[in-house]
């Protein structure tokens, strides 16, 4: 088999994974035969490495990796390409935020992930990379980002519309994969991408060919330069044997 594309960058939550979070055996074979043609494949998700480590090595084993929304940016599970961190300042009027309010947050730091609780009991390294807020009320959550988005010096995304997630100015998952391009010499337009909610837009956008499941959002879907079949019914196995392998 021949790859139309370099490198395939893959959302986990909602697009390769399924409804219940796990990686279906036709979801694991055709991965593994891209990887065969010579494709390099790597996840880009919103998740850090605490939560997507045992995935990453599982299903992409040596392989690059976003993480955090393109707040982490690996070459390889040994070499960190770059970690982009929220002023500091910002990271407290967040945690204000959430905590005046009695919502739940999570942060994560180059010393792990922290949830609730007291923000500055925990020592966060070199600083905080992503700041999350949960509210069960989609109306809430979109007020919140409302009342955030004209911050200097963040990136404010979702992946769930009971979730907000907040990053240091111009990280995104796009910024991550165009990252791990330079180091790989591969240009954009070699890339295809696969996602299924607001924090994938901007990579679906800028990759090469850009692919939409069918459970995505309607701005997503309507984004993407390809469809193809929901989380639910292995619509990366399907994608992949459709517009990357021929």
């Amino acid at each position: 088999m021949t790859a139309r594309y370099r490198l395939l960058a893959l959302d986990l939550d909602g697009t390769t994974l399924t409804p219940e979070g796990a990686i279906s055996p036709e979801t694991r074979h055709w991965i593994s035969k891209a990887t065969e043609a010579g494709v390099v494949v790597m996840c880009a998700t919103g998740r850090g490495l605490p939560n997507a480590e045992e995935i990453w090595n599982e299903l992409f084993p040596g392989s690059p990796a976003v993480l955090a929304n393109g707040a982490e940016v690996w070459l390889s599970p040994r070499t960190l390409l770059e970690r982009y961190f929220i002023d500091t300042e910002h990271v407290f009027r967040l945690y204000d935020l959430a905590t005046d309010r009695g919502l739940r947050y999570w942060a994560y730091s180059a010393n792990g992930l922290v949830k609730d609780g007291k923000l500055e009991e925990h020592e966060p390294g070199e600083g905080w990379f992503k700041f999350g807020i949960y509210h069960p009320d989609p109306e809430q959550v979109a007020e919140i980002w409302s009342s955030i988005s004209h911050w200097e010096g963040i990136t404010v995304t979702s992946s769930h519309p009971s979730l907000l997630e907040i990053s240091a100015q111009g990280v995104s998952k796009k910024s991550g994969v165009e990252r791990v391009c330079a180091e790989l010499n591969i240009s954009m337009a070699e890339v295809m991408a696969i996602g299924d909610n607001y924090n994938d837009l901007e990579l679906i956008q800028g990759a090469g060919l850009g692919v939409a499941v069918d459970n995505a959002t309607a701005e997503v879907k309507a984004a993407a330069d390809r469809l193809t079949k929901s989380n639910g019914e292995d619509g990366v196995a399907h994608a992949i044997q459709q517009f990357l392998l021929s």
